[in-house]
């Protein structure tokens, strides 16, 4: 793995740029922006998260909230060991017979989004009299646990009280902000979870634990390392990007692609044992049918 201040080297060598403080935020930017569409596209190993559960009894119909930093979701399972396949919302067959599940983006504007936070690089806190006065007047209900975005930077930061300055993890290293900054709490990507039964029933009665990846800190300083196997994608990406490397390093779309394929082959894949199963997702069980528990030349 390749710290940025090595890649950013490499990039200004390339398209022979002078390396100076305009090209470092210029080339960070571009950096970051190749390196979050690059983790929103695949599960890489070191985003998986801990499973996270969420319990849906007596949860209203439409689903519940996923965290906003979520990119991913690698495998849904419910309490009685039923596993859930993910399907597109637009495109659940009612003939399938499985257990399965879809997202969607939870609400077309954010939580709260303001135009008046102070926050400066280093700190891990920001103050919004807006926001203040928006929980006050209970326009908004509670921002703990929530994650927001700062100004034009990628990352999420999770919120952890009601009360100003609200503090955030993990800290915040962009262009300081005096009483001018923009904050978005819950932004629009943030998705909903609905499960369904194996007759497209929407389900409200169980606990289920969500295997997922999530979005990754943002790349500030030159010690900090993508999480992805190699940094060549990124690099290349940026390389495609800046008119300065046209001439000295141009970048076809196939080398991109053959980076991509590369790293994606050095990332583990998520685990699941490779066994035959049925229209219900369920696993073959052979002692089960030898005993005539089930027919075995019934549909399965």
């Amino acid at each position: 793995m390749t710290p940025f201040g090595t890649s950013f080297d490499n990039i200004v060598s390339f398209a022979n740029m002078a390396g100076d403080a305009d090209d470092r935020t210029r080339i960070l930017r571009l950096y970051n922006k190749a390196y979050f569409d690059f983790c929103r596209r695949y599960s890489w190993f070191l985003l998986r998260q801990e499973p996270l559960t969420l319990d849906f009894d007596g949860v209203a119909a439409g689903g519940m909230w996923l965290p906003s930093n979520l990119f991913g979701i690698d495998a849904i399972r419910d309490e009685y060991d039923n596993e859930y396949v993910i399907r597109n919302r637009s495109d659940v067959e009612p003939d399938e017979g499985a257990y399965r599940a879809y997202t969607y983006a939870g609400s077309s504007t954010p939580l709260f989004r303001g135009d008046d936070v102070t926050i400066a690089a280093g700190e891990s806190t920001f103050v919004s009299a807006l926001l203040a006065s928006d929980i006050l007047d209970d326009t908004v209900d509670t921002v703990v646990d929530m994650y927001a975005r700062f100004g034009k930077w990628p990352g999420y930061y999770k919120i952890s009280s009601d009360t100003s300055p609200y503090p955030f993890t993990p800290e915040f290293h962009g262009e300081d902000a005096s009483a001018s900054g923009v904050v978005v709490v819950r932004p629009t990507e943030t998705q909903k979870l609905v499960i369904l039964d194996e007759y497209e029933n929407e389900l409200d009665d169980r606990e289920v634990d969500v295997f997922y990846w999530t979005a990754p800190s943002v790349i500030w300083n030159d010690d900090d390392v993508p999480v992805l196997p190699v940094t060549l994608p990124i690099e290349l990406s940026v390389l495609r990007e800046l008119p300065e490397a046209k001439i000295k390093r141009p970048v076809s779309r196939d080398e991109l692609a053959e980076a991509i394929n590369q790293a994606v082959l050095m990332n583990p894949d998520f685990p699941r044992k490779n066994r035959p199963r049925d229209e219900h997702n369920k696993v073959f069980d052979i002692t089960r049918l030898a005993t005539n528990e089930e027919n075995m030349f019934a549909r399965r």
